[in-house]
């Protein structure tokens, strides 16, 4: 037996499905806490499901933060801590005037995990700069589901060994929404996805959906990426890569009103075809 259980909660419709799991004992042993990092930026209905969350479980569930929002750092060209840093997300980039790449990713480590391990140590009575002590074991249950085996990962931590419950028991995204439909408490949310709203890795329509959903969001992020930009561009006196947030690699809300504007374009086709085609075209 490990020497402590925890989730990693994200706040998305597995990790949700997870908790309640777990919350009713469907998965043993009965974690002793579910952890969920906050990196500020995450959007109001993933907000909405911690905190009902917080309420459904019968173990405590602990938010935690790093020290510095990550809207905040993508506009001071900072990390987590606010040291110097460019750019805290992976940022689609230009080099030269034509070549494409992409900023490395640092926005999951440092705001995400190492924010969980620092509360898994306090959890163990284990001091910042200290030694988990050896024989201690610790299992951390990951909200994946079987559609996204490919995305396992060995823990890096000697002492910390990975779960994923939902793997285990071969359950995919619409076994996981089906399962929350038909057991969630009648008060429950909605399910949907977790992510940052500045999020690079966003695809067109999510950044269209994003635009309608909380557009106030997508503005503060375009901000942002201006602001991020200037600084860095000041500190490197215009050396360096031109970053974007946006896979076009053009400024935000230019990407995103494109993005509006072909989503409606697809929505209008849709409807005149279905408006035209009642099933009598052949006759």
């Amino acid at each position: 037996m490990p020497d402590l259980t925890v989730i990693s909660y994200g706040g998305g419709t597995q990790s949700s499905v997870l908790m309640l799991m777990a919350a009713k004992g469907l998965i043993e042993p009965m974690p002793d806490a579910a952890i969920f990092a906050d990196p500020g930026n995450e959007r109001p209905s993933t907000y909405r499901r911690v905190a009902w969350m917080t309420d459904q479980v019968p173990f405590p569930l602990i938010q935690v933060s790093a020290l510095i929002p990550i809207t905040r750092a993508v506009a001071e060209a900072t990390d987590h801590r606010g040291r110097p840093y460019w750019p805290a997300v992976p940022m689609h980039t230009i080099r030269d005037g034509s070549k494409e790449g992409m900023a490395r990713r640092i926005c999951t480590p440092r705001w995400k995990i190492e924010p969980i391990i620092t509360v898994i140590r306090s959890l163990l009575g284990v001091w910042p700069r200290k030694h988990v002590p050896r024989g201690i074991t610790v299992e951390q249950w990951i909200g994946l589901s079987h559609d996204e085996v490919d995305r396992i990962k060995p823990a890096r931590k000697p002492w910390l060994v990975s779960r994923w419950p939902l793997i285990d028991l071969m359950m995919d995204r619409q076994d996981c929404e089906d399962w929350w439909a038909e057991n969630a408490p009648p008060d429950a949310p909605p399910l949907g996805k977790s992510s940052c709203v500045l999020c690079p890795l966003h695809r067109p329509k999510d950044w269209a959906e994003l635009a309608r959903e909380v557009p106030e969001m997508v503005e503060a992020a375009a901000e942002a990426e201006a602001s991020g930009k200037a600084a860095e561009k000041a500190r490197q006196r215009d050396k360096g890569d031109d970053s974007y947030l946006h896979r076009r690699r053009v400024p935000l809300l230019q990407a995103v009103a494109e993005d509006t504007r072909q989503a409606d374009m697809a929505q209008d086709l849709f409807l005149a075809f279905g408006e035209e085609c009642e099933g009598y075209c052949g006759v």
